[in-house]
């Protein structure tokens, strides 16, 4: 008897064929969310060097100083006294989350911290941005 061969897959090649596709899937879903997570990181880099670039104006034009850069010590930006304070504020709540941002000002200097993913971006009246593995504790320079 000559028994015919059906046409079509095994099991077992489709199995293969799911699993090389997963497999492919999850070194682009990698891929895409490392990019992403470097494009929010640089995104907020350029926030906290304009906040720099702000605070400095700032200095120049209010009689307390930077002091008026925080709500309060160890809060928010203080979004009331400058427009330009409130959508830096927004910005880095949409990129870092709400509450990341850590602000300590006094008259002649400032410290000012971004929490992301455990570490810590950090921007200081002496003009350095540095990431560092605390936030900011008062106005005293980034550690």
């Amino acid at each position: 008897m000559d028994v015919a061969r059906k046409k079509g897959f095994t099991i077992l090649e489709m199995i293969v064929v799911v699993a090389t596709f997963l497999l492919l899937l999850l070194v682009i879903i990698i891929g895409v969310r490392e990019f992403a997570q470097k494009g929010r990181e640089t995104h907020l880099r350029t926030k906290l060097r304009d906040l720099q670039k702000l605070s400095q104006a700032i200095y120049l034009e209010s009689s307390e100083g930077f002091k008026v850069l925080c709500a309060q010590q160890g809060g928010r930006l203080n979004e009331g006294y400058n427009s330009g304070l409130a959508q830096i504020q927004s910005e880095i709540d949409k990129i870092a989350g709400p509450n990341s941002l850590v602000c300590y000002a006094d008259v002649d200097k400032y410290c000012i911290s971004v929490e992301m993913h455990g570490v810590y971006l950090c921007i200081d009246s002496t003009g350095e941005l540095v990431q560092t593995s605390t936030p900011c504790i008062d106005s005293n320079p980034c550690l």
